[in-house]
């Protein structure tokens, strides 16, 4: 139903590893004030490496029982992290599993360094496009 892997013509969607830890923290930390005040502190505040990574295996567990759908956002080729992208199953209670929804919320974030290319709209249309066509 949700893909693991999305592709548009400049970017990489696919769900956090833990492994992910060592290359987002330095995005985290650089972007403090770019995104604080919209993306919340217990996905966007810095910790050290191992909270990091414990965060990142939690949203691919998330992700693998189709509760939560947080993809990062890289560059095509995986060599770079640009931000998140985001799927949350949603009904008139708030957010559920993908199976008790009947829509969902969209969000991204996004390093601060590469805003204003069109790198959020090319990934939020990717994800529009793919939430149009799930039932319901």
């Amino acid at each position: 139903m949700i893909p693991e892997t999305i592709r548009t013509s400049r970017l990489l969607l696919r769900p956090w590893r833990a492994t992910d830890a060592a290359a987002l923290l330095p995005v985290l930390e650089a972007n403090v004030a770019h995104i604080g005040p919209w993306i919340p502190a217990r996905v966007s505040t810095p910790v050290p490496l191992p909270a990091l990574a414990e965060r990142l295996a939690g949203f691919a567990d998330d992700f693998a029982a189709g509760r939560a759908f947080r993809f990062a956002m890289l560059t095509s080729d995986a060599k770079r992290i640009l931000g998140e992208a985001d799927l949350f199953p949603r009904n008139s209670t708030g957010r559920v599993p993908l199976a008790a929804g009947d829509h969902v919320e969209l969000g991204y974030w996004l390093d601060a360094a590469v805003t204003g290319q069109g790198l959020a709209t090319e990934a939020t249309r990717a994800l529009f496009d793919l939430a149009a066509e799930l039932p319901g």
